[in-house]
């Protein structure tokens, strides 16, 4: 059921170059201009650009704001599963709701944003067939994108990863057979997976958590793959808005047999997306290059303490070409590496705009 992209790129060297720019185009710099005053609403009838995002964490807040900036009309809703963070959804011009409240609506809307954790739900493909449900699939432009996992792709040996590279069998681990079948679920309904790497921001991720520990029990060469949560929530953007597309109606390729009906013009249908910044660093470069930055409290550099042995795990190399061309180009990372955006001084909307800070959400591993 799985329809990864075609690739036939190389995986790039496992030290992408810091001098490549950290700064995004003028476009890309530019923070979302500030939500409306007028209270957010919930369309009893949602249609047009309308946005359902479930899960509205970390990243999908941000894919709201900046769904908001770039379609202003649009109705962007929110649904969680409690209302601790109702009045931060409404700052950003997100209307709230709770998956109680969305039991009682048969609303539908064109586009829906999965991006709740499997932890949040004893059931997680049932919360993404509740969420499917929601969906307006025959909408013109209709998209369904999940953000899933990199870790489904079987590679941990330090090899090269992308698009087309095997994905880890059923039955061996019980983490990836949940993130396997949400994805069975999501591509048969005719909606879209983000195979997102590990997601981070300046005070959030892998790295804030080995600068708090000090000394890991861990190999230090362990090779990780990172994406910034910004650029995590533009990719989510871009297939949502069916960036690379030319109205064919084909979904951008071969119809999929994993699609019920043809697919609307300019919408992705039961397509898997890698999202990495395409620079992966092993755990010791990455907390080096943190502490050197001089941007985080500690200037002690991290302890790993566990060393290399013959059945040691070694993480992968990742690169998304296939993802970047199939979009036409319209999307790359803001933030090229870890390394280049620390080394920037680890500045980003996440710490510039008040109404993004302390909000909730689940990194992925990849």
């Amino acid at each position: 059921m799985r329809s990864p992209l075609s690739s036939s790129d190389a995986a790039g060297s496992a030290r992408a170059s810091v001098a490549a720019s950290a700064s995004a185009s003028a476009s890309d710099s530019v923070v979302p201009a500030a939500a409306t005053t007028a209270e957010p609403t919930i369309p009893s009838t949602p249609s047009g650009d309308d946005l359902l995002i479930v899960g509205p964490g970390v990243l999908g807040s941000y894919l709201g704001l900046l769904w908001k900036t770039r379609h202003p009309r649009a109705n962007v809703v929110g649904q969680t599963n409690t209302t601790t963070s109702h009045d931060k959804l409404k700052s950003l011009g997100i209307a709230p709701r709770t998956s109680e409240e969305a039991a009682g609506s048969s609303a539908k809307y064109p586009r829906v944003l999965f991006a709740a954790p499997p932890s949040g739900s004893a059931d997680f493909v049932a919360e993404i067939e509740k969420a499917i449900s929601l969906w307006d699939r025959d909408a013109p432009g209709a998209c369904f994108v999940y953000t899933g996992s990199a870790a489904v792709y079987d590679v941990d040996d330090g090899s090269h990863c992308n698009e087309d590279s095997p994905l880890v069998q059923k039955g061996k681990s019980e983490r990836t057979d949940k993130l396997l079948a949400a994805e069975d679920a999501v591509l048969g309904a005719g909606g879209c997976v983000l195979r997102l790497a590990g997601l981070y921001h300046a005070q959030r991720g892998a790295h804030t958590f080995f600068l708090r520990m000090g000394t890991v029990d861990r190999w230090g060469g362990y090779t990780v793959n990172l994406l910034h949560y910004e650029d995590a929530a533009r990719l989510a953007e871009a297939v949502l808005s069916g960036a690379g597309l030319t109205g064919s109606g084909d979904g951008g390729g071969a119809p999929s047999r994993c699609s019920p009906s043809p697919s609307p013009p300019s919408s992705w249908r039961s397509r898997a997306f890698l999202g990495t910044d395409g620079a992966p660093i092993t755990f010791q470069d990455m907390c080096d290059a943190a502490v050197a930055s001089g941007s985080y409290k500690t200037s002690t550099p991290v302890k790993f303490t566990a060393e290399e042995g013959a059945s040691t795990s070694r993480g992968k190399l990742m690169s998304n070409a296939a993802t970047r061309e199939a979009l036409g180009g319209q999307w790359q990372p803001k933030y090229s590496s870890f390394e280049a955006f620390v080394a920037s001084g680890a500045v980003d909307v996440y710490g510039t705009d008040a109404r993004l800070g302390g909000g909730v959400g689940a990194a992925h591993a990849g």
